[in-house]
């Protein structure tokens, strides 16, 4: 992979990140079950950890 590609490839996956992270946020919203919200909290949270990684890393 040369540089171009590699910096597409991540501009792709922040992409990603944010699309999953705002699944997950209006999921929770529309989540009765407090099991079930506390599963989707935990998703989110780990798909911003990811997006914080992968930003930090991109402006390495």
């Amino acid at each position: 992979m040369n540089e171009q590609e590699l910096k597409e490839y991540r501009t792709n996956v922040i992409s990603s990140l944010e699309e999953e992270i705002a699944y997950y946020q209006n999921l929770i919203k529309l989540t009765r079950h407090s099991r079930l919200k506390e599963s989707h909290t935990y998703n989110l949270k780990f798909m911003q950890e990811l997006l914080d990684a992968e930003k930090a890393e991109q402006n390495v």
